[in-house]
């Protein structure tokens, strides 16, 4: 399996789905509270930040070729999946790994804070998620409310 290339990998700042790249390709984002590690019933622990980036790096480079979002979600799937083969995973593990992991995926899908400022938005655009990447709109009164007596 070829290198990865160095990206740096950032995990102080909060990210949609739990990671990303910036548009350029040059920095991975993952949420702080995206698991770091995970074990397997097997007794395998698995350090979920290399497939993680795999996967974004794979992501990315098929978007920057013009790519819509899910096949180059799909793609990066695989790849990732190549990955933890080659890590010695069996497929019954890897999909406890995936199994275990998506939920963690779908509960850093809320906002947290502010995500990256260069955080590519197109697997956003893509899926008519913008709203992810913007705070929640707040009631016109919610500072001005009454108060509960």
């Amino acid at each position: 399996m070829a290198a990865l290339p160095h990206i740096p990998i950032i995990q102080a700042q909060n990210v949609p789905y739990g990671a990303g790249m910036d548009a350029a390709g040059s920095r991975v984002y993952i949420d702080p509270e995206f698991p770091r590690q995970g074990a397997l019933h097997t007794g395998k622990l698995i350090d979920t930040i290399p497939p993680t980036a795999i996967h974004e790096i794979t992501e990315t480079r098929y978007l920057q070729q013009g790519v819509k979002y899910a096949p180059a979600h799909k793609y990066a799937n695989e790849v990732e999946v190549a990955y933890l083969r080659h890590q010695g995973l069996t497929d019954p593990e890897i999909k406890e790994y995936e199994d275990r992991l998506r939920p963690n995926i779908r509960e850093v899908r809320r906002w947290t804070g502010p995500p990256p400022e260069d955080l590519n938005p197109k697997p956003y655009e893509d899926e008519g998620e913008m709203h992810l990447l913007r705070p929640p709109k707040q009631h016109p009164y919610a500072d001005t409310a009454f108060p509960r007596t």
